[in-house]
């Protein structure tokens, strides 16, 4: 918000994301307890902070990586393996087309 304060041309697409921070809260906080994290306005702080939006995901990324290590070495120290809770629906024995040739 005070970024948004201090660069009045980010003020109303601020506005609209604390908005519809509020809707989704009240409609996914208490049931499913789904609430935004800090990433939710991330882009917004890029922006305000003149960081150009091609650059938006290397930063999340690089900004996660110290964490993303500390959880596989976790994973390893304990000979766990980590299993995502997600099935895969896709496709399975597709045949790989070059790029050149898709």
């Amino acid at each position: 918000k005070q970024l948004a304060q201090e660069h009045p041309e980010h003020m109303e697409l601020y506005k609209v994301a604390a908005k519809l921070e509020q809707v989704m809260i009240s409609r996914l906080g208490d049931g499913k307890k789904i609430f935004p994290n800090v990433d939710f306005y991330s882009g917004l702080v890029y922006s305000a902070l003149g960081i150009p939006p091609y650059l938006f995901t290397p930063i999340f990324a690089v900004s996660r990586v110290a964490g993303w290590t500390a959880r596989t070495i976790e994973y390893l120290q304990n000979n766990r393996i980590f299993r995502p809770r997600a099935i895969y629906t896709g496709e399975f024995d597709k045949t790989y087309i070059p790029i050149k040739n898709r």
